[in-house]
């Protein structure tokens, strides 16, 4: 207190704060200065705010130098973000490869703050690095080395021995070629790092710097490196191609499939005969004259693709449709690619195309073929599945009648067997319509609560005759009044937990709901069946929803079935909008996808269905074997929901609950 400030602070290290201060004092407008600090074991960044206070003003002063790390680490990591978005843009868009080398030094240069870097790549045939590309203030210096033996100067030595370098301090590093220079230039620092793909030497990348280079820095130059080295392997492998690209015109004349070769104005250089015999121009002299000269109803989508092509865009269709103007139709194979001058340059495109009208006449027959047979099947299902009605109702007069327990067993036998025979009828029925395009949707409200446990309901007996627990959880935030076909969501329904009751001796079966995401009037609905049951072989999982295809058809398995039930269930599913799966042990089966918890784990309950807690432990409702067949589909919300059980807040913890079976 009462000594002067200046003195406390030294001049040059406050940078102006005593201007500032007294400009405060004269003007009123507030100071806000950052600075470094360093001074009698101070050392630091410091925020600087001064306000006027009465005749004087006051001051205060916060250390910042977290800050400022954090902020230089942001910088450095934004340029080095900068620089690999454009060497992968030079890689990947570069015409030659000098281009492409050009445009990476040019990235270095302006991210790095070089002042000089130069790529060297070697001949193999004399050993030597040889100068291909320099960018920085000094790139087009003449005194400069452009060809330096492998193991010869700092350069050759990197080279040789495979290892990068760093100096910082150039007076140490007399292996430089070009010592006496970069220090007349001064230049302080040099870093190298060898080009090596693959075990092989390709080159070097030299930089030069006014400036020390920090570890970041030479770190950031080795990866840059790597890219760099992949990409002159790349672009390598692409002037081979080029090269074999140049023989197509020796090989075009021969071929023996539709070819032709154009320039870039489209005109012809070279033909096959095939190519004249297909499309009608045999006597014809073409070379030299333009494509649509002898195509006066070219389509114009194809000129685009050709457009593209002369781009250096390689385009082919296993399938097109050419309606020709004598009024026929051609169905063709095409593949259309660009080749190359040895400049480099796209001299125009290669035109190969195959004549396919018998293959699309024979699929379309067939398809026809298959159409009639669905038909076919479907009409006769719905023939039978009316006289079978009529067993199992006069079966279940039958039943009503006195009967000893011999008949009795008899005609049970007769309706079990005739129930069999009526799914199987029906499975035939569906699969049959969907395979002739004969189903539709209906669209009706329907509560999902219900729907879900009308399925339960239906197969309960089936769960309690083989001792298994049957769940049905909806996450509280699914909405349950939709629009849709509930009779075929129950019918996806009914199959996949058939199944799943089917083939689980003990344990349990779980039917989930959860919300994967929903519009204003739209929701997209995740259902899942998971069983504790034998599970599923992933060799066996690519044999599930094909028809009349069963994991285990051997004449010995213990349960039955037409193998049709998820067949219909994926064609549902996807005339639905959505998609069907399924995820089992040894595949992607991952337990606890889905949480039985109500929202932050409070103790309201969701759902008027299951909720099972002990403690502070929930209930996870995938075992640890078994399988999960799930589905997603898109349904419609209504509009105005009449508020339920399932929306409404009904608090039941520490309630007491009877439960009447």
């Amino acid at each position: 207190v009462g000594k002067y400030l200046l003195e406390e602070m030294p001049g040059n290290r406050t940078e102006g704060l005593f201007e500032g201060y007294v400009q405060v004092v004269e003007t009123g407008e507030p100071l806000e200065k950052e600075f470094y600090y360093a001074h009698e074991g101070i050392q630091g960044w410091f925020q600087n705010i001064a306000v006027k206070l009465g005749d004087g003003f006051a001051v205060t002063f916060r250390n910042i130098s977290d800050r400022k790390q954090t902020e230089a680490a942001l910088i450095e990591r934004s340029r080095q973000t900068a620089l690999a978005a454009d060497i992968g843009l030079a890689l990947t868009q570069g015409s030659s490869l000098s281009t492409m080398l050009q445009d990476c030094t040019e990235a270095i240069v302006r991210h790095l703050d070089a002042s000089l870097v130069r790529i060297w790549m070697l001949n193999p045939v004399d050993n030597m690095l040889e100068l291909q590309v320099s960018a920085g203030i000094f790139a087009h210096l003449g005194e400069l080395p452009q060809r330096i033996a492998l193991g010869r100067f700092k350069v050759g030595r990197i080279a040789a021995e495979r290892q990068p370098h760093l100096s910082n301090n150039l007076l140490d590093d007399p292996q430089l070629s070009v010592l006496e220079w970069s220090l007349l230039q001064e230049l302080v620092a040099f870093a190298g790092y060898p080009l090596i793909v693959e075990n092989q030497l390709v080159g070097v990348i030299t930089m030069f710097a006014h400036h020390p280079l920090t570890e970041a820095t030479f770190n950031t130059l080795g990866s840059v490196a790597d890219e760099i080295a992949l990409g002159i392997e790349r672009k390598q492998v692409e002037q081979a191609l080029d090269r074999e690209r140049q023989q197509l015109r020796e090989i075009i004349t021969n071929a023996p499939v539709a070819m032709a070769m154009f320039d870039t104005q489209l005109c012809y250089v070279a033909h096959s005969q095939k190519w004249l015999t297909d499309y009608g121009l045999e006597g014809q002299s073409i070379i030299g004259s333009r494509l649509c000269n002898g195509f006066s109803d070219f389509p114009p989508h194809w000129q685009v693709v050709v457009q593209r092509a002369l781009k250096g865009e390689v385009q082919s269709q296993p399938e097109d449709k050419w309606e020709r103007s004598d009024g026929s139709t051609l169905y063709l194979r095409w593949a259309v690619q660009p080749w190359y001058t040895p400049e480099k340059s796209v001299g125009g495109v290669v035109i190969v195309t195959e004549r396919i009208n018998e293959l699309v006449e024979a699929r379309e027959a067939a398809l026809e073929n298959s159409r009639l047979k669905s038909q076919f099947l479907a009409n006769m299902s719905h023939e039978i599945r009316t006289p079978m009605n009529g067993v199992l109702g006069m079966t279940e007069l039958l039943l009503k009648t006195d009967l000893n327990y011999e008949q009795l067993d008899f005609v049970q036998t007769l309706r079990v067997s005739a129930q069999n025979l009526l799914t199987l009828l029906n499975d035939i029925l569906d699969f049959s319509k969907l395979e002739a395009g004969e189903m539709r949707l209906e669209t009706q409200q329907f509560d999902l609560n219900s729907c879900l446990e009308d399925v339960a309901d239906l197969l309960a007996t089936s769960a309690l005759n083989k001792g298994i627990e049957l769940a049905v959880l909806i996450d509280p935030n699914v909405p349950c009044q939709l629009q849709g076909d509930a009779g075929r969501l129950r019918q996806i329904f009914t199959n996949l937990v058939g199944n799943a009751i089917k083939f689980t001796p003990t344990g349990e079966v779980v039917i989930q709901a959860s919300l994967e995401f929903e519009t204003s009037s739209y929701a997209s609905i995740r259902f899942s069946v998971t069983d504790t049951g034998v599970g599923i072989a992933p060799a066996n999982q690519k044999r599930l929803f094909q028809s009349f295809s069963q994991v285990d058809a051997s004449s010995t398995r213990q349960d039955g079935g037409t193998g049709l039930g998820l067949a219909i269930s994926k064609q549902l599913v996807e005339l639905m909008g959505g998609e069907i799966g399924v995820a089992s042990r040894g595949a992607a089966f991952v337990p606890g996808r889905w949480s039985v918890l109500g929202e932050s784990g409070d103790n309201e309950l969701g759902s008027r269905f299951y909720k099972s807690q002990q403690g502070n432990e929930s209930i996870t409702p995938l075992a640890q074997q078994g399988a999960t067949f799930w589905f997603t589909v898109p349904l419609a919300k209504l509009p105005n929901p009449v508020p339920t059980l399932m929306t409404s807040s009904l608090a039941l913890a520490e309630r007491k609950l009877l439960i009447i079976s």
